[in-house]
């Protein structure tokens, strides 16, 4: 029973965030924010991604994910994820590259520990972008109950398809839960 709480408990904090979900790519614009490092205006605008991950150790091909993301000049965000611990990020873009190094620990139950390792290397030319990936997640601890480490790499491909929105960039907001979001407003 034990270990069906652990695969709950490590889907529902590691899987489901969205950048450090283990079978999706990052948004393309968290991976630009993730150390806090301004957006360069030559990567601003509205890109059509897709997204191919493979096993780190095997190389074998583990899913594709299509997606559209707006990413806005000059913004910034911290961490990458929602997870209970924190995640550090350090890093640079300048008008052709981004290069992201993301690391944390926490417990995700307890007496189980995950260390997470990430690195992006992008390069940006005109109205197309290529990014790789590689997400390292391994664990610790007697409460893991055999959770395998797992690694991979992600292959990312963006086409602009438009100018960023100016409303839509032009409009700030602070992190918030619903539910503080419907307080604020009653």
């Amino acid at each position: 029973m034990k270990r069906g709480y652990a695969f709950l408990a490590l889907c529902l904090l590691l899987f489901v965030p969205g950048s450090a979900r283990a079978d999706r790519a990052p948004a393309f614009r968290d991976v630009l924010r993730s150390a806090s490092v301004p957006v360069p205006a030559e990567w601003a605008g509205v890109w059509t991604t897709v997204d191919t991950s493979y096993d780190c150790v095997t190389l074998a091909f583990k899913n594709t994910n299509t997606s559209t993301d707006t990413v806005c000049v000059g913004q910034e965000v911290g961490d990458p994820g929602t997870l209970p611990f924190n995640i550090t990020c350090t890093g640079s873009a300048n008008s052709t590259t981004v290069h992201m190094h993301c690391t944390g620990s926490g417990e995700i139950i307890p007496g189980c520990t995950v260390d997470i390792d990430i690195v992006t290397d992008g390069t940006v030319s005109g109205g197309s972008y290529s990014m790789v990936t590689t997400s390292n997640f391994t664990y610790s601890g007697a409460s893991c109950l055999g959770i395998p480490n797992s690694c991979q790499v992600l292959h990312s491909h963006g086409t602009r398809i438009a100018a960023a929105p100016a409303a839509y960039c032009a409009t700030p907001t602070e992190p918030s839960t619903w539910g503080g979001l419907k307080a604020h407003y009653r």
